[in-house]
């Protein structure tokens, strides 16, 4: 079998090797060829002699994206290059030039008219083969790029406007936000992604993304329908600080404009992959203590608060939880920590209408408030931040 090092040419007084080159789509603008990432077929070639400036062979990528030159003499030092105004890269630019990938990185650079690679090895022969045949060539290859734009969703729990990780729970990223990339100019919409998982090794939940975008200026939206009844952003705001704002008119968010284009692309002018859109909900929480004073204060209770006792949304008021009506459990926390602590998070904000905060009647019967009286506030919507108490009976 013949080594695939080798040219394949018959030996001859006019040594020759192969070349080949691979052009393709850098969607993500990364300068390395990933998984998934297209060929660019029908882009004309050359290989060009370096002292002399002159085209040697022209061939057309193949749907591969490859250009193939069988057999190129090694008579003399050469180059790669491809011109500008190919039809086959109209809206491309030259992806960058990264380290560390030879095999599989974009190796080419701006030469005025041309895109060139000009670092081939030097034509010499293998004397450890065949004084007639040198190594082939195929780790040098053209990137081409669009515009690329990333980002993720996540709910800002504490409101500070940015996403804390690290946190104790840390604050989630959201999948299934539909997100809008916008033309800024005609307020039309190009593309819609929802943020989903991303990656293989090391998934991160809530990203967005558009790859190949031409270059232009756009915001992000949004859309009211990730607010409405039964999406996943219900009756969500967004918090301030994040790179969202809302918009002049009703409930979509945008981004400040941003502009893709080719004016930088080693310092990434067609790449905008920070975008964090940070949004909240409501939360109601506060305290269940044994207020033997009666006085509705949780602080001066030497009992302190009561853990386990089982409380829930009262969507329709009927003092039942009903099937699909949230509920929590009292255990020490809030701030200060102290026991008896409910919280309710991610409530949708909603207008006019108050959330009411029941107990459940049966800690009554059998569970932690055995023997005691309810206080008549209760029986009433509670609002957001009003304590709960539980009087004793004497």
């Amino acid at each position: 079998m013949p080594d695939p090092l080798i040219a394949t040419a018959p030996p001859s007084n006019n040594p020759t090797r192969a070349i080949t080159s691979r052009v393709w789509d850098d969607r993500n603008a990364n300068g390395d060829q990933d998984a998934g990432e297209l060929s660019l077929p029908g882009v004309s070639v050359q290989v060009f002699n370096l002292a002399t400036n002159t085209a040697i062979f022209t061939t057309t990528t193949d749907s591969n994206g490859e250009a193939n030159f069988p057999a190129v003499s090694l008579g003399a030092n050469v180059g790669l290059r491809i011109n500008k105004a190919d039809p086959a890269l109209s809206g491309y630019a030259l992806t960058r030039v990264v380290s560390g990938k030879p095999r599989s990185n974009s190796d080419a650079t701006d030469g005025g008219s041309v895109y060139t690679i000009v670092s081939l090895p030097p034509s010499n022969t293998d004397p450890q083969r065949n004084a007639n045949r040198g190594r082939n060539i195929s780790q040098f290859d053209f990137g081409f790029t669009q515009g690329y734009v990333r980002g993720f969703i996540y709910r800002d729990r504490n409101r500070n406007g940015s996403f804390d990780n690290f946190d104790v729970p840390p604050e989630d990223r959201v999948n299934g936000v539909t997100v809008e990339l916008v033309d800024a100019n005609t307020d039309t919409v190009v593309e819609t992604a929802i943020s989903e998982v991303f990656g293989v090794i090391n998934q991160q939940a809530g990203v967005f993304e558009f790859t190949a975008v031409p270059f232009a200026d756009y915001y992000l939206r949004v859309p009211n329908a990730a607010f409405a009844v039964g999406a996943v952003l219900e009756g969500a705001a967004n918090t301030v600080g994040d790179d969202f704002t809302p918009d002049s008119n009703t409930p979509p968010f945008v981004t400040a404009d941003f502009t893709l284009d080719a004016s930088n692309i080693a310092s990434g002018s067609n790449v905008r992959d920070d975008v964090e859109g940070g949004f909240y909900q409501g939360t109601l929480g506060d305290y269940v203590w044994l207020d033997a004073n009666r006085n509705g204060d949780p602080t001066d209770e030497p009992s302190g608060g009561i853990n386990g006792v089982t409380l829930f949304v009262d969507e329709n008021n009927n003092g039942i939880q009903d099937t699909g009506e949230i509920s929590t459990t009292t255990a020490p926390g809030g701030s200060p920590t102290r026991d008896g602590y409910y919280v309710f998070d991610e409530l949708p904000f909603r207008s006019g209408v108050p959330y009411a905060v029941t107990i459940a009647a049966e800690e009554f019967l059998t569970g932690q408030l055995v023997g005691s009286a309810i206080p008549p506030a209760l029986t009433q919507p509670i609002q957001m931040a009003t304590a709960l108490c539980v009087a004793s009976r004497s």
